[in-house]
Parts: structure tokens; sequence; C-alpha cells
């Protein structure tokens, strides 16, 4: 069967005269496959030990790890060049250097805006904050969209609307009076 599905695919690569197009022999295959099962097993173990905040929180420096593991496995998976030992090492010494910053800004609390975006107001008191609203890119539609699909209201109900660090929009409904400083530290 296999010998015969290649002669199928050699076929058609001299037809079209591209040789290695399709099929670049069941060796080549095998080595994707066994890489690529070895290596997510290999990133499976590494996230349960470094936490699952390497791909859930999405800091800048989160998804920078995510994009980067993301590029390291493919290159790894497809690339003969790069052997499973590297490709693990690449992953591993990213997931210490994520770890370690995180780390580094958990302890040095004033780090940490400094090197993050902060949220900002984009609404409030049924005002736009139009400066905050053009850094953020954020027009009054999706604004409004966000205050029908997160309180289910209008926007006169609303006491503020934050674009979030990771890009999302959060809806304020009520503050409680002295807690206003939480949200307007933002603006």
């Amino acid at each position: 069967m296999l010998t015969w599905l290649s002669n199928i695919f050699t076929k058609i690569e001299e037809f079209l005269n591209l040789p290695k197009l399709l099929f670049n022999g069941w060796g080549a295959t095998g080595r994707i496959i066994l890489t690529t099962v070895m290596i997510y097993f290999v990133l499976v173990i590494s996230l349960k030990l470094f936490g699952s905040r390497s791909v859930s929180s999405f800091s800048v420096y989160d998804m920078i790890a995510t994009f980067t593991i993301g590029s390291i496995i493919s290159s790894t998976v497809l690339l003969e060049e790069i052997n499973l030992i590297n490709g693990v090492s690449a992953i591993i010494v990213l997931l210490f250097m994520q770890y370690g910053l995180s780390k580094i800004l958990v302890k040095w609390k004033k780090l940490y805006p400094k090197t993050n975006p902060v949220p900002k107001i984009v609404f409030l008191k049924g005002e736009y904050v139009t400066e905050n609203m053009q850094k953020g890119r954020v027009n009054k539609e999706e604004i409004l969209s966000a205050i029908r699909r997160e309180a289910g209201t209008t926007s006169d109900q609303i006491y503020a609307v934050l674009l979030e660090a990771n890009g999302n929009l959060s809806v304020i409904q009520n503050v409680t009076s002295g807690f206003e400083d939480e949200i307007t530290k933002y603006l």
C-alpha cells in the first residue's frame, strides 16, 4: 500500500516536473510524525511544570513566548536541520526566561507598568474618552457592543468601559463610593 502511494506521488511530481513536491520518502514522513508526537509530550510536561500562565493570561511577554514556542515547534517538526533536542532546549530556555521575568515583575511591582501595557478607560460616566480610544484603536460601536454583550444593557447604565492590556473590553456597571480610584487611575 505504501509503495503504491509513493509511486502515485512520484508520478504526479514527474508530470509536474517538480521533484519532492508531494513526497520526500517515508523516512522524512516518519521523522515528522515521531518528532511531532515527542515534542507534543515535551510541551505538555513543560507547561505543566512551568504553569498555565505560560499560555493563558497573554501579557505582552506571554504572547511573545506563545508565538515563539509555536515557531520553535513547527521548525523542529518540519526542518531536518533542527533536531528534537535543539527544539526542546529552545522551548525550555524560553519557558525559564518567561518564568524568571514573571518572578521579577512580581517581586518588583513598580516594573510591571513600565514593561506591560496598562488598562485604559475608553468610556466613563456616559462620556467617551476619545484620546484613549484613539490610542487603543477602539471605536464607539465596539464599546457599545461590549456593553450589550457583557452587561446586557445600554450605555446610560454603565460606569466605565476599560480597554484591558490583553485587548478585551471590560464593562463596569457599578462602583461603590470610595472605590472610584480603582477605575479612574487608568484615565
